[in-house]
């Protein structure tokens, strides 16, 4: 039959007796078409079926590679010779190549006896090979065998390298002249580059794209892990002789490479890229650099699109997009982008789809490359071809082709046009009989995401179903027929169990109304599987279909949903344990199929009888059982993949489609809650999490993240669980490589999560990620700045956040380049700007006043956080940000910072000019009607992010001062306040615009809630309008001043008044009017939580006169809140809750002092210390949220504590200090603190801020400020011993000032100290005073200076032969002299214990005790409205230093006639005459409730030692009889 069929194709002529003539003229025959359809007409096509026409000709080729193999392993003519060309030639080689060629199409091996001889010739031969075309007629047809990925790359390395390199070195032979010889030189050149891409294949390749699609993929080994390395070299070498050979021909006069060749070349890069180590990457890159002109000369222009073929480009597309350099990678793309429109005028059916799958993964990808314009290109020219193609060849739009172009054109960006959505359903519909599962499912995927675009784009539409739309004719019958075709499909049984899962799902979603017969149909399948499964297993695992019936569909078109994981099984590597964990794998996919289905089918299919009413239940009961098993299956799934389904299918169904949370997982809260307040349903997740995050993909872990965040969100996982979930997670962050999208619902999640910390190397790979894509700058950053403000910002976290800053300001800069001729909208520039300033103001916080700023400034702000960030991320978040504050210029300006700086101004300069052009661009367009037709929020946004970057944007200004004052009429309250704040720090402002302002908003505030009322009120404060001396004359002032005084005496008019006092004034009366009845306040109390009332009792004392009764009632209700919060606080394990609801209580300490009478300033300051230290067991339950506070702020809390106790008689014991003081220590010697001397002086500077010897624990306190600065000292030697480290902080005056004051008052008051303490304490004093003393005397202020003379005083104390500079102290207290009248009570105490501690006057001058005397005295008649300023301090000065100025006192009272005393001895005495009288006066006002005074115990210390001294000198010399009444009743009451 062969010899037959053989004279028929080529007749006797054709004819040759050679083995090699046999092989190639069976080659032929069997690569041609069936000869039976080419040899028989129609009629013989009508009467034999296809399916026979098909065996025969199978058969046929059967027969055919049958006879070939035959010949191959020397069955038939194995005696006759290869070719009539004799083996000795060189000519051979080519005969060779020839038989190889054959022998792969009928797939044989080297070892193959015709093969093998041909490879031995090879090897004995391999000189004879001197140019490239022939060595590389024997190197790819080798590969191309069964076993050439091993064994021929193995005989390609070892056995034809050599050759081929001299041949590459070698130039070209001269008798290569003309220029089709010069052509095939150059091709066989770039043949080597397609050699180094094939030496280099992994499985599956780079294959086309369609033939990914279709499941033609290569299942070749990859070489053995030894080899890998020299293959490797290998090939690189090949790659760089090749890329010589190739730029030397370049001087010929040739015409550019074709497409295709360059495709070689950058496979070739590509590939060498994706396996290099080390410096081997950047050979390559070098590489790509030389060829890169000859690539571009062969892309040419991109009108040049007409003359190539669609494939080329469209491979062209495919490989560029994967290459590593992101330069190269972009220009390339884009070059193929650009000719990829004209290029599909020749283009097939097939063409277009193959260029459109390419075109889907690269805007995934890589979205920078596929721009808005150049994707419209594409279309463009895509549409009128297929309408082309449909009606010029109609057969070609077969099933196949409808449902692979409707499923990438609906995954592009840009909507898909009606008449083409008709087009696609027509064809579809006309070939649906042909129709299988694989092509329906993507058909209707691309058909639901085609209504989901025209939901979001039309709201008219939104509740239309997507096939009843009036201009989609054709949608209607093929949804029909579709659902014809399955439920034909499921009566015969000819669907798999993933594909009725999702058929079902896309009816549902399409909300087709015969959803309900689909169902009905597909019931009886659903019943068995959820069977199965809830038996562990499933119609799928069992027939071994699972993968290729749930898997192909999923490859054609999964969704947007699509999961990219890959198995991992702990399995030992055999096959039995991988397919066991490949079946789970596959039930818990399926599970997740079928839940998914179920949920949107009860939610979308419309009842109309009873009996479609059962359906519905009976489908509950499916849903309820899968639900069961996929909790269940939580805790033993040990597969990523397969977890990652199941939390998907176990989130809240919100957020998986329409409707809200199920009844079943609220009843599970429910339930859980009442039985124990502590488990929640999903418990169990979160050890699952810390079990498989190690094993996780990157897509993984932002879905694992994600899930998280909403399971926590939604109160089904505990806290704790959650946080623990979340470490493990961003610690496998760290090893895998997220995409731009990973990160995204990584940064969800942890936002949900509020975490505390993240690694400093997810903010470098989000820097990473958006250099490649600037277009998601806004998007990513407003996912990430709601983690950045919960967390503590350490110095390496705060360099990558530089960094990331960096690259978001350049990114900004690029972006509004691109944007200059054509300005976006309004909205994308000042949302762009909000998020980019919001960005540098957390990078440029100190790195303790991170966290403790945002907790004191604005309480609110987390909640508003969660409550105000839009899902997709298309929101205005939380754009009116009324919380800003001024920070220090010291850090805004650092030297470190310098670059931030420049790059910031720089890239809000661009934005700016964006701006200007957009507004410009909006009023002439809208005819003087612009202020109309720009949002209020707009321009917030805009002056806002300005307002906090410091850039003064002339013509901005100019541009919007106007606008805001012809629009402020419409504008709300809030916004025309934040206005006034933003304006006044940018310096653009007028009295018109500003009393134009003031007038609008007064006008409108009786609508205003308190929330809009607090932030007026703030906004306004952070402006500098208002200052706090300004006095709101408010109703009740009123009313009291008409009854007290004459009507002449009262303001009549308010003309004079400032109209920003007058706007705080209303805002004011409306926050009394919300609390003015009694149920008011009751049901403020259930409404506002605590953290808004404190916000408002923190804007109302801002006022040194806080304006009453609103500030009185408003703090009340801040206590009742506070309180009853505290008891959910103690049940509540949260340490986040617990850090806030401390936060809070300092927030609140800060105002207490301003309550209108003392009684209220006591009940309150004791309710509070009630809840926190009442009792040991309710602060040892506060320890975790102590531990999340920063250093400084639990130190305050202590400070606190005592100054309760000490003003307001309220109970703090020695073991809640201790408790407190012990979370600080731990603190303090955390390593980013303890080398940081601002942190650890801050910390300690409230430790000690009053002096207390029977309050709190002294001893622990000295203990630890001795241990700190000894630390301290430490670290700032060791800097100094070596080269600064730029990172390391620097020690300020100020705080080594600090550390003076604390080392000398925790010394005198803990007394007495071991020799070891003391020892240290003189070393560090004297380090720190030294420090001090290398500052210009004139530059330090008054308190540094009494702080010096205080340490040197302590110095000689301790160490009587001690060295002091006489000269040099004389001109600080010269320096004090000079600045007597900023010299506080405080500084004149340091003084005074000073002289009392050293006698020497030559150390502490007389003038300088006189000074310090003299303000001292100055104070005592004054009212103390705080009690703090100077009660406390004559406690300190009367106790201190074991009471050494008592001492003193009486040594100058035994001395008073003495001339050289007289100059001292005359303040200090008044000093010690007045103490008692004003301790007098304070106890008389707190008795009357006007004033605070000292507590009992600190006023029988302060009576002891001067009855203690009265003893001494007589009563004629100190005390008069009411005052030692005074001090006999102290006495008394302390026994």
């Amino acid at each position: 039959m062969l010899r037959s069929s053989y004279i028929w194709f080529h007749g006797q002529a054709a004819r040759s007796h050679s083995v090699l003539a046999a092989l190639l003229r069976i080659r032929q025959q069997y690569q041609r078409p069936s000869h039976l359809i080419n040899r028989r007409d129609a009629s013989l096509q009508v009467i034999f079926p296809s399916r026979d026409l098909s065996i025969s000709f199978s058969q046929e080729r059967q027969q055919l590679v049958d006879e070939a193999m035959k010949i191959l392993r020397k069955e038939v003519r194995g005696g006759d010779t290869l070719s009539d060309v004799d083996a000795a030639s060189a000519a051979f080689c080519v005969e060779v190549g020839k038989l190889l060629s054959v022998s792969a199409v009928f797939g044989a091996a080297t070892t193959t006896p015709r093969v093998a001889e041909a490879l031995q010739w090879v090897r004995t031969n391999k000189k004879q090979l001197v140019s490239t075309r022939q060595v590389m007629s024997i190197c790819v047809p080798l590969l191309n065998l069964k076993d050439g990925k091993t064994a021929g790359r193995r005989f390609v390395i070892e056995e034809l390298s050599g050759p081929l390199l001299q041949a590459l070195e070698s130039p070209a032979s001269p008798t290569v002249s003309s220029e089709s010889d010069l052509k095939q030189h150059r091709s066989a050149i770039v043949s080597v580059f397609s050699l180094v891409g094939r030496l280099l294949e992994s499985d599956g390749g780079d294959a086309d794209e369609g033939k990914k699609v279709m499941g033609e993929e290569s299942v070749f080994p990859d070489p053995p892990v030894e080899d890998r390395p020299m293959v490797y070299q290998r090939t690189l070498l090949f790659f760089t002789k090749a890329v010589d050979a190739l730029l030397t021909l370049a001087e010929q006069s040739l015409p550019p490479l074709e497409i295709s060749e360059s495709v070689y070349i950058l496979q070739a890069c590509q590939r060498l890229e994706r396996d290099s180590e080390g410096r081997s990457i950047e050979e390559v890159r070098a590489g790509l650099n030389r060829v890169r002109p000859m690539i571009d000369a062969a892309l040419g222009p991109s009108t040049a699109g007409t003359t190539k073929r669609p494939g080329d480009v469209c491979q062209l597309l495919s490989v560029a997009s994967k290459l590593q350099d992101t330069h190269h990678m972009a220009d390339l793309s884009r070059a193929a982008l650009g000719l990829l429109p004209l290029a599909l005028a020749s283009a097939s059916a097939k063409d277009i789809c193959a260029a459109l799958q390419v075109l889907v993964r690269l805007s995934g990808s890589s979205p920078e490359v596929t721009e808005p314009l150049l994707l419209r290109r594409v279309l463009e020219a895509v549409r009128p071809k297929l309408f082309l193609i449909a009606e010029t060849h109609p057969a070609s739009m077969r099933h196949v082709e409808c449902s692979l172009l409707m499923s990438t054109l609906s995954r592009l960006e840009e909507e898909l046009a009606d008449d083409l959505v008709n087009l696609l359903c027509g064809c579809f519909t006309a070939s649906m009989d042909l129709v299988q599962p694989a092509q329906l499912i993507p058909f209707l995927q691309g058909l639901f995401r085609c209504s989901e675009a025209a939901s979001r784009s039309s709201a008219d539409t939104h509740n239309v179903p997507f096939w009843e739309v009036a201009r989609l004719p054709s949608v209607r019958p093929c949804i029909e027929k579709a659902a014809d075709r399955v439920i034909a499909w499921a009566a015969a049984d000819a669907i798999t169990d993933s594909e009725s899962a999702q058929l079902l799902l896309l009816f549902s979603q399409l909300r087709y109304n015969r959803v309900l017969a689909v169902y009905v149909a597909l019931e009886k399948k659903l019943v068995l599987t959820v069977d199965h499964l809830s038996r562990g297993l499933s119609n799928d695992n069992s027939n071994g279909n699972v993968a290729e019936s749930s898997g192909s569909s999923d490859r054609i078109g999964s969704g947007d949903d699509d999961v990219a994981g890959h198995v991992v099984g702990g399995d030992d590597g055999s096959p039995e344990p991988k397919q066991r964990s490949l079946a789970a794998a596959n039930g818990i996919a399926l599970t997740s199929a079928l839940m998914n289905a179920l949920y949107a089918f009860q939610n979308e299919a419309v009842t109309v009888v009873r009996e479609e009413e059962e359906c519905l239940q009976r489908a509950g009961k499916l849903y309820e059982t899968l639900r069961q098993g996929a909790m269940e299956s939580l805790t033993r799934t040990r597969n990523p993949k397969a977890f990652v389904m199941l939390l998907h299918v176990l989130m809240p169904e919100g957020k998986r489609g329409r409707g809200g949370r199920s009844a079943t997982l609220e009843s599970d809260v429910t339930t859980a809650s009442v039985v124990n307040s502590g488990s929640r349903p999903l418990d169990a997740v979160a050890p699952q999490v810390c079990l498989l995050a190690p094993v996780s993909n990157a897509y993984e872990v932002g879905a694992i993240a994600k899930a998280v965040g909403e399971f926590m969100a939604h109160e089904l996982i505990g806290e704790e669980g959650a946080q623990r979930a979340m470490e493990a997670i961003l610690e496998r962050s760290e090893a895998v490589e997220l995409s731009s999208y990973d990160a995204q619902s990584l940064l969800e999640g942890m936002r949900r999560v509020r975490v505390v910390s993240i690694p400093p190397s997810l903010l470098h790979r989000l820097a990473t990620l958006l250099q490649n894509t600037p277009q998601k700058t806004t998007m990513m950053l407003r996912r990430l700045l709601p983690v950045l403000k919960t967390i503590t910002m350490k110095p390496i976290l705060q360099e990558a956040l530089i960094k990331l800053t960096e690259v978001a300001m350049a990114n900004a800069c690029t972006i509004m380049s691109t944007n200059a001729s054509s300005p976006p909208p309004l909205r994308d520039t000042a949302l762009l700007a909000h998020v980019l300033a919001q960005l540098y103001d957390l990078s440029l916080e100190p790195l303790v006043l991170n966290l403790v700023v945002k907790e004191e400034m604005g309480m609110t702000e987390e909640a508003e956080e969660e409550t105000k960030e839009d899902e997709n991320g298309e929101g205005e978040a939380d754009f009116l940000d009324d919380g800003t504050t001024d920070e220090p210029d010291e850090f805004i300006h650092h030297q470190h910072h310098h670059h931030l700086l420049t790059v910031t101004k720089k890239a809000f300069l661009a934005l700016g000019d964006v701006a200007c052009s957009s507004l410009q661009q909006n009023v002439d367009s809208a005819d003087g009607l612009t202020c109309t037709l720009i949002p209020p929020q707009e321009i917030v946004m805009l002056v806002q992010s300005f307002e906090k970057v410091g850039v003064r944007h002339h013509a901005l200004l100019y541009e919007v001062v106007p606008l805001v004052r012809d629009m402020s009429g419409s504008m709300e309250p809030l916004e025309l306040s934040l206005l006034l704040n933003a304006f006044a720090r940018l310096g653009a402002w007028n009295g018109r615009v500003l009393n134009t302002l003031a007038s609008n908003v007064a006008a409108q505030i009786k609508t205003c809630s308190l929330k809009q009322c607090q932030s007026i009120l703030q906004a306004l404060q952070s402006s500098g309008f208002l200052r706090p001396g300004a006095f709101l004359s408010t109703t009740e002032y009123k009313t009291t001043l008409l009854r007290d005084w004459r009507p002449a005496c009262t303001p009549t008019t308010q003309a004079s008044i400032d109209p920003l006092v007058v706007l705080a004034t209303s805002v004011v009366e409306r926050m009394t009017t919300l609390v003015e009845r009694p149920e008011s306040v009751s049901a403020m109390l259930e409404s506002q939580s605590l953290e808004d009332i404190a916000a408002v009792v923190r804007v109302l004392g801002f006022f040194v006169q806080p304006p009453q009764p609103a500030f009185d009632t408003y703090f009340e209700m801040a206590m009742k809140k506070f309180v009853l919060d505290s008891k959910d606080i103690m049940d509540d394990s949260s340490p986040l809750r617990q850090r806030k609801w401390l936060m809070v209580a300092l927030s609140l300490k800060g105002h207490l002092d301003k309550l209108r009478r003392y009684h209220r300033q006591c009940i309150s300051a004791q309710a509070m210390a009630d809840s926190i230290t009442a009792h040991e067991t309710t602060l040892l339950s506060l320890t975790p949220g102590l531990r999340l506070m920063p250093e400084e702020k639990v130190a305050d809390l202590y400070y606190t504590c005592c100054v309760f106790a000490m003003v307001y008689n309220v109970k703090f014991s020695p073991e809640a200090a201790s408790t407190i003081l012990q979370v600080i220590s731990e603190k303090l010697q955390e390593e980013d603190v303890a080398r940081n001397p601002r942190r650890v002086s801050s910390a300690l500077r409230h430790l000690t801020k009053l002096s207390f010897k029977r309050i709190g624990a002294p001893g622990i306190v000295h203990k630890i400020a001795l241990d700190s600065a000894w630390h301290l000292v430490a670290q700032l030697q060791g800097n100094a011993a070596e080269e600064r480290n730029c990172s390391s902080p620097e020690c300020s005056s100020s705080a080594a000032a600090v550390m003076l004051e604390v080392l000398c008052m925790s010394h005198l008051l803990a007394l007495p100290y071991l020799v070891e303490e003391k020892q240290k304490l003189q070393q560090v004093l004297f380090f720190f005073s030294n420090h001090l003393r290398k500052n210009d005397i004139s530059r330090l202020s008054a308190a540094e200076c009494s702080i010096l003379v205080l340490s040197t005083a302590v110095g000689t104390a301790m160490q009587s032969r001690c060295q002091v500079n006489v000269a040099w102290l004389e001109e600080v207290q010269h320096g004090i002299l000079l600045k007597e009248k900023h010299l506080s009570v405080h500084d004149a105490v340091n003084i005074l214990l000073a002289g009392a501690l050293c006698c020497d006057e030559s150390i502490v001058q007389a003038e300088t005790v006189r000074c310090a005397s003299r303000v001292l005295v100055g104070q005592m008649g004054k009212t103390d409205w705080t009690g703090l300023r100077l009660l406390p301090e004559l406690y300190r000065l009367a106790t201190a230093g074991d009471a050494c100025f008592m001492a003193w006192c009486k040594r100058l009272q035994q001395v008073a006639g003495d001339d050289t005393t007289a100059p001292v001895a005359g303040g200090v005495l008044e000093v010690f005459e007045r103490v008692l009288p004003a301790l007098l006066r304070a106890l008389r006002s707190a008795e009357k409730g006007t004033t605070p005074t000292l507590c009992w115990q600190c006023r029988v210390d302060v009576a002891e030692q001067y009855q203690r001294c009265a003893k001494t000198c007589g009563d004629e010399r100190g005390l008069a009889d009411a005052l030692a009444e005074l001090v006999k009743k102290e006495t008394c009451a302390s026994s």
